[in-house]
Parts: structure tokens; C-alpha cells; sequence
């Protein structure tokens, strides 16, 4: 499974701008990544908020504004895209892994789309950093 290729990177941020409007929170990361959904594929965000927002209302507003942002899209969501789903995390996860990966200061981004191994060392990380707290 894969990004839909015509999800830019400012789209993606552009969505994300106007669900973090409409919900009142502030998002200041965020990566998604494609995970198989049956035959077809999903989107699993992964959005970080130290606020308090409920992750299905955060999926469902944030497919709205991109099927609005890109026709194709909506498109995907209507055909091979089954699914979009969020997780909330603090901040601070998304800063820690990064520090684990030896990437720290302004120069290193995380990744909007996480793949591959990336991917597979997030999660693993995700699932370590909830046993820990």
C-alpha cells in the first residue's frame, strides 16, 4: 500500500491547517502512512496535539477538507482508499523519535509519509513509548 502519489506534502498540511481551525487545536506534526485494509488501503495518521481532541472526529474532518483540497483524492476515497483513521499522540513522541534516531535541531524533519522500515521502527517505537507511560 501506498500515499495516494497526488497527496502533496502542502496539502496534506493544508488539511491539517484547517481541521486543527475547525477542532480549535493546535498540530504542530504529523506523519501518514498507507496500511493494507482488506484488498484494498488505508491512511493511519498519526497527528501530534497536546490537546484533547477524539481521533475518529479528527480522521473523518481531515478526509473532508482533502477530498475538498483534491479531486483526486476524493477520487481514491471513493475507489482504493478505504479507510482513514488518526491517532493522537503528544508532541513529545514524535520529538523522542526523532531523538532516537540520532536526528535532532531544526535541519531534521520527521517524515510527512512513513514507509518500509521507517515505518516498521516507528511503530515499534509508538508500541515501546505506551508500555513505558
Amino acid at each position: 500500500p501506498s500515499i495516494v502519489v497526488t497527496a502533496t506534502e502542502d496539502m496534506l498540511w493544508a488539511g491539517l491547517e484547517m481541521a486543527s481551525e475547525d477542532l480549535n487545536i493546535p498540530i504542530p506534526e504529523f506523519t501518514v502512512a498507507g496500511v493494507p485494509h482488506g484488498n484494498f488501503f488505508a491512511h493511519e495518521w498519526f497527528v501530534a496535539t497536546d490537546d484533547r481532541v477524539d481521533a475518529t472526529e479528527l480522521a473523518a474532518v481531515l478526509d473532508a477538507h482533502l477530498k475538498k483540497l483534491n479531486d483526486d483524492y476524493e477520487v481514491e476515497r471513493n475507489h482504493a482508499l478505504k479507510a482513514v483513521t488518526a491517532r493522537v499522540l503528544p508532541e513529545q513522541v514524535f520529538l523522542d523519535f526523532m531523538k532516537s534516531k540520532g536526528k535532532v535541531g531544526g535541519q531534521h524533519k520527521f517524515p510527512r509519509v512513513v514507509k518500509g522500515k521507517m515505518l516498521e521502527d516507528w511503530n515499534a517505537f509508538l508500541k515501546e513509548s505506551v508500555q513505558l507511560s
